[in-house]
Protein backbone atom coordinates (compact mmCIF):
# COMPACT_ATOMS: atom_id res chain seq x y z
CA UNK A 1 0.00 0.00 0.00
CA UNK A 2 2.77 2.32 0.96
CA UNK A 3 4.57 1.58 -2.47
CA UNK A 4 1.16 2.86 -4.64
CA UNK A 5 1.50 6.29 -2.01
CA UNK A 6 5.22 6.81 -2.99
CA UNK A 7 5.69 5.67 -6.49
CA UNK A 8 3.88 7.74 -9.08
CA UNK A 9 5.05 5.55 -12.05
CA UNK A 10 3.45 2.64 -10.30
CA UNK A 11 0.49 4.13 -9.78
CA UNK A 12 -0.15 5.07 -12.98
CA UNK A 13 0.64 2.18 -14.83
CA UNK A 14 -1.44 0.79 -12.09
CA UNK A 15 -4.05 2.89 -13.57
CA UNK A 16 -3.29 2.43 -17.41
CA UNK A 17 -3.51 -1.49 -16.63
CA UNK A 18 -6.99 -0.59 -15.20
CA UNK A 19 -7.90 1.04 -18.24
CA UNK A 20 -7.27 -1.83 -19.97
CA UNK A 21 -9.17 -4.01 -18.18
CA UNK A 22 -11.86 -2.44 -17.91
CA UNK A 23 -12.44 -2.72 -21.62
CA UNK A 24 -12.00 -6.04 -21.42
CA UNK A 25 -14.91 -6.56 -19.50
CA UNK A 26 -17.20 -3.75 -21.13
CA UNK A 27 -20.80 -4.94 -21.89
CA UNK A 28 -20.28 -5.54 -25.27
CA UNK A 29 -17.41 -7.50 -24.94
CA UNK A 30 -18.79 -9.81 -22.45
CA UNK A 31 -21.80 -10.11 -24.50
CA UNK A 32 -19.66 -11.22 -27.41
CA UNK A 33 -17.30 -13.94 -25.46
CA UNK A 34 -20.46 -15.10 -23.94
CA UNK A 35 -22.68 -15.68 -27.39
CA UNK A 36 -19.52 -17.44 -28.74
CA UNK A 37 -19.27 -19.96 -25.63
CA UNK A 38 -23.43 -20.39 -25.86
CA UNK A 39 -23.24 -20.95 -29.41
CA UNK A 40 -19.83 -23.06 -30.26
CA UNK A 41 -19.34 -24.66 -27.02
CA UNK A 42 -22.57 -24.95 -24.78
CA UNK A 43 -24.76 -25.92 -27.97
CA UNK A 44 -22.48 -28.82 -29.60
CA UNK A 45 -21.48 -30.44 -26.37
CA UNK A 46 -25.12 -30.43 -25.38
CA UNK A 47 -25.99 -31.99 -29.14
CA UNK A 48 -23.26 -34.78 -28.57
CA UNK A 49 -24.44 -35.56 -24.79
CA UNK A 50 -28.07 -35.74 -26.14
CA UNK A 51 -27.22 -37.96 -28.74
CA UNK A 52 -24.57 -39.98 -27.40
CA UNK A 53 -25.92 -43.77 -25.87
CA UNK A 54 -27.72 -44.01 -22.34
CA UNK A 55 -24.29 -45.58 -20.76
CA UNK A 56 -22.10 -42.38 -22.56
CA UNK A 57 -24.81 -39.92 -20.83
CA UNK A 58 -24.46 -41.67 -17.13
CA UNK A 59 -20.29 -42.06 -17.71
CA UNK A 60 -20.15 -38.45 -18.86
CA UNK A 61 -22.48 -37.18 -15.98
CA UNK A 62 -20.72 -39.23 -13.01
CA UNK A 63 -16.90 -38.12 -14.81
CA UNK A 64 -18.16 -34.71 -13.71
CA UNK A 65 -19.69 -35.18 -10.47
CA UNK A 66 -16.16 -36.72 -9.68
CA UNK A 67 -14.76 -33.83 -11.18
CA UNK A 68 -16.72 -31.59 -8.46
CA UNK A 69 -16.30 -33.64 -5.99
CA UNK A 70 -12.50 -32.94 -6.54
CA UNK A 71 -12.56 -29.43 -6.60
CA UNK A 72 -14.33 -29.55 -3.43
CA UNK A 73 -11.60 -31.56 -1.53
CA UNK A 74 -8.73 -29.24 -3.26
CA UNK A 75 -10.36 -26.24 -1.95
CA UNK A 76 -10.89 -27.65 1.30
CA UNK A 77 -7.36 -29.06 1.91
CA UNK A 78 -6.23 -25.60 0.63
CA UNK A 79 -8.44 -23.73 2.81
CA UNK A 80 -7.06 -25.79 6.00
CA UNK A 81 -3.60 -25.23 4.72
CA UNK A 82 -3.47 -21.54 4.75
CA UNK A 83 -5.37 -21.57 8.15
CA UNK A 84 -2.30 -23.46 9.31
CA UNK A 85 0.40 -21.31 7.77
CA UNK A 86 -1.79 -18.21 9.49
CA UNK A 87 -1.88 -19.47 12.73
CA UNK A 88 2.11 -20.33 12.46
CA UNK A 89 2.65 -16.69 10.93
CA UNK A 90 0.44 -14.96 14.23
CA UNK A 91 0.98 -17.45 17.06
CA UNK A 92 4.18 -19.54 16.88
CA UNK A 93 7.41 -17.88 17.54
CA UNK A 94 10.68 -17.30 15.23
CA UNK A 95 13.69 -18.18 16.89
CA UNK A 96 15.65 -16.27 14.65
CA UNK A 97 13.77 -13.08 15.32
CA UNK A 98 14.05 -13.68 19.01
CA UNK A 99 17.27 -14.10 19.12
CA UNK A 100 17.71 -11.04 17.48
CA UNK A 101 14.79 -8.86 19.67
CA UNK A 102 12.84 -8.44 16.34
CA UNK A 103 8.94 -7.75 17.66
CA UNK A 104 5.87 -9.08 14.98
CA UNK A 105 3.66 -6.30 13.98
Amino acid sequence: MQALCDDVELRQAMIANGRLRAKETSSVNLTRLWRRFLTDTATTTYERWFNGSIWDRRVFLQRRYMVVKQERVQRRLQNTLNSVQSFRRKFVSNPVKDLLGITQD
